[in-house]
């Protein structure tokens, strides 16, 4: 019967065959297939219609209905049936395979895409990285420059650090914006190693004392039980993390208020590694649970009114969230009240503690002093013959700057084939090349001096901050590379290293 066989379908999802006989009573057979038809199921069934003798409009009318086949019983009707059967299912078979091949196809053509897509996300960023990065280079280095010039007057002083620390903070920005999109494109890389847990956190401590000092914020660190010395992670990255989480504790609070940040051990789970954990709690602005929902999204802040008032991408909370995720731990808002503050909790993997030595630790946060101090430069390059090779006349004129106040003597190149002409032809303990130059690049002219022979260091410059860019530079012949904005203390004395070697 029809009804019985409807039934049937509606307890499988799908038969590979049905076969019905049109002689079922009041035309139930044929209401079966109109129904079946109906089915908008992904589920694809084969319905055979048999009649007898006579029947032939009906088998038509069921065709129409969207029969698949119909066969007569008559002489020979099994053998007909069993090839009909076989005939149905091969060339179910054969749609089903073409129908898989077609979406295995379409998935290719969207990985393709998307693949694309993201090529073209990093190629966009890493320009825009480069561009952005170099003016702020020249503006972070001349200031800098401005501090070493003797006879500074208070003023001054006070002056340029406002200079320097707004522009590390647009550095900082696009450092953001470009890890995140390493992350989301996984090409982030977690570089595991030892970090000396109190020197690391004396020292980030320091930095952050700057910042809560211009705010008139007061910032304490405590650790209330005993601590490893040493954990092993990824400080670049975990020094991100802090700086992001308690800088935005001390941006959003008002001056006098406080931030403390409390650090500890969890609880370890079975088959984990321990966890260490920085508790940030300050006394700000705090955010309701609405607005908490979107607090992990990038380019998102909790409210409009918050951007305007305190500025901001909204990109360090989603950041430090995914950065923390990768060395093994979270960021997570643990409370926050309007008006009274917020408390977020910061934890990364830990690494194998076994024979490491626990003990309590005191550390002071020292205000920093009033405006910037000057940075000394030491006399190390004497005696050196340094060629640098960039064609913007700002970066020639300050990384002349820095190797001439440590005694270098400079020559300067415009271009990767000016380059080429001046090593080949005089002795040089160093070259210093910018890498995006036009004409011959830097990748070019270097190559072409390896190629004759020049076996002394050729140093690469560059504003790209990509980890590729590197690697190429030190598979291409280089001998070391620089990402600008270069510090020019730690620059110099990088540089000393290569001693007063000539050029045979």
């Amino acid at each position: 019967r029809g009804a019985a066989a409807l039934s049937c379908m509606n307890e499988q999802d799908a038969y590979d065959l049905v076969l019905i006989n049109l002689g079922t009573p009041d035309q139930e057979g044929l209401d079966f297939i109109r129904k079946v038809a109906a089915d908008k199921q992904p589920h694809s069934t084969i319905v055979i219609v048999t009649a007898k003798t006579g029947d032939e409009s009906s088998a038509l009318q069921a065709m129409k209905l969207g029969a698949a086949h119909f066969i007569i019983q008559q002489v020979g009707y099994f053998e007909r049936l069993t090839h009909q059967i076989n005939q149905a299912i091969a060339s179910e078979n054969l749609r089903r395979t073409n129908e898989l091949r077609l979406a295995m196809l379409e998935l290719e053509i969207k990985n393709r895409v998307t693949m694309s897509a993201n090529e073209s996300k990093s190629l966009f960023l890493a320009n825009m990285s480069h561009e952005i990065r170099s003016p702020l280079a020249i503006i972070i280095g001349f200031a800098e420059v401005m501090l070493n010039q003797p006879l500074q007057s208070r003023e001054n002083l006070i002056s340029i650090e406002p200079i320097i620390r707004n522009a590390k903070m647009l550095l900082q920005i696009v450092n953001d914006i470009l890890d995140l999109a390493k992350v989301e494109a996984g090409k982030f890389d977690v570089i595991r190693a030892k970090i000396l847990l109190p020197e690391f956190i004396r020292d980030i401590m320091t930095a952050l004392a700057t910042l809560a000092s211009g705010k008139g914020v007061r910032l304490s660190v405590s650790a209330p039980k005993p601590i490893p010395e040493t954990i092993t992670s990824d400080s670049l990255r975990l020094r991100q993390i802090i700086l992001n989480i308690v800088g935005n504790a001390i941006k959003f609070s008002p001056t006098g208020a406080a931030v403390e940040i409390a650090i500890g051990l969890t609880k370890r789970l079975p088959g984990k590694e321990p966890l260490l954990e920085f508790r940030i709690t300050d006394s700000g602005i705090g955010i309701t649970a609405k607005e908490a929902e979107g607090l992990f999204k990038p380019f998102a802040q909790a409210d409009m009114k918050i951007s305007r008032q305190f500025g901001g991408t909204g990109l360090g909370l989603v950041l430090s969230k995914q950065l923390a995720e990768a060395l093994g731990g979270s960021v997570v808002l643990l409370e926050s009240t309007v008006g009274s503050g917020s408390t977020f909790v910061v934890t990364i993997g830990a690494g194998p503690l076994e024979g490491i030595t626990f003990n309590a630790f005191n550390f002071s946060v020292a205000r920093p002093a009033l405006g910037a101090a000057p940075v000394k430069i030491e006399k190390s390059l004497d005696g050196m013959e340094v060629l640098v090779v960039d064609d913007g006349v700002d970066n020639q004129m300050l990384i002349q700057l820095y190797l001439q106040s440590a005694g270098a003597k400079v020559s300067v190149a415009s271009s990767g084939s000016e380059a080429v002409e001046m090593a080949t032809h005089h002795s040089y303990n160093l070259v210093l090349m910018d890498l995006q130059m036009p004409g011959m690049d830097g990748y070019e002219a270097t190559a072409t001096l390896r190629r004759q022979g020049y076996s002394l260091p050729i140093v690469a410059l560059s504003a790209h901050a990509m980890k590729d860019v590197k690697e190429r530079c030190l598979a291409g012949g280089f001998s070391d590379y620089f990402s600008k904005p270069i510090n020019g203390v730690e620059f110099i004395k990088k540089l000393s290293t290569y001693g007063s070697e000539t050029h045979a």
